[in-house]
């Protein structure tokens, strides 16, 4: 994950969460969804300031058009316990959507 992606994932958490958000790390997630695997780096934030959570797991969705990515963001909380639980968790909610 580049500077660039970075930086662009950080002000997405700042404007979902309204708190300010810092850098920690990045993790390698490997998940299948029908059948195809999926490999995403997912950074790692911590917030301050939020009144339900500590840190915040940020990527782009792997199905956004390259010039125009789209961040995804989820808070560690309740159930979401990683990088790993974040990926599910979205996953799931997109499919609830369509």
């Amino acid at each position: 994950m580049t500077e660039a992606e970075i930086a662009g994932l950080k002000v997405a958490v700042e404007r979902d969460h309204r708190c300010p958000a810092t850098f920690r790390t990045t993790e390698r997630v490997r998940e299948t969804i029908g059948g195809k695997p999926l490999q995403l780096d997912i950074a790692l934030f911590d917030i301050l300031g939020h009144p339900r959570a500590l840190i915040c797991y940020a990527w782009y969705a792997p199905d956004s058009h390259p010039q125009q990515p789209r961040p995804v963001t989820v808070l560690r909380e309740g159930l979401v316990r990683s990088s790993l639980d974040a990926l599910r968790f979205a996953l799931d909610e997109d499919e609830g959507r369509r």
